[in-house]
């Protein structure tokens, strides 16, 4: 039979798997979120109000330069 670990051992290992948990959760909640977020900035909300803004300053609003 296998003799058990030392307590501060199984501690590192506890702790290392939930290191590597908690990274692989919050790169995938990242990847996750990321193309929702952008559509709904997209989506209207977001860009009406800034277009409001812009119509708002004094400035000539930019012309767009993509072809």
């Amino acid at each position: 039979m296998v003799d058990p670990l030392p307590a501060f051992v199984e501690l590192a290992i506890y702790l290392y798997f939930f290191g590597v948990a908690a990274l692989g959760l919050a790169l995938h909640s990242r990847l996750w979120l990321a193309p929702r977020v952008r559509g709904r900035l997209h989506s209207g909300g977001f860009v009406a109000a800034v277009a409001d803004r812009r119509r708002e300053s004094s400035h000539p609003p930019r012309r767009n330069r993509r072809p």
